[in-house]
């Protein structure tokens, strides 16, 4: 009986260590996912930009002629 709760504790560790190291995973992708998101806002704001700015730059000059 005593061998079957030592087993027991055993698993009971193994899953705590297994949840813990899962924790810490969920908790670094989301630090990437929040990165990953900035860098994507960050290239989107750049490309509105740009395609304003080459908007801008064909009226000009199309007004020119």
């Amino acid at each position: 009986m005593e061998k079957r709760q030592d087993e027991m504790e055993l698993r009971l560790e193994k899953v705590e260590s297994d949840t813990s190291a899962l924790r810490h995973g969920q908790i670094e992708m989301h630090k990437e996912l929040k990165n990953l998101s900035a860098r994507v806002e960050s290239t989107y704001m750049l490309a509105l930009d740009a395609w304003g700015k080459s908007t801008e730059n064909r009226n000009l000059l199309e007004a020119m002629h």
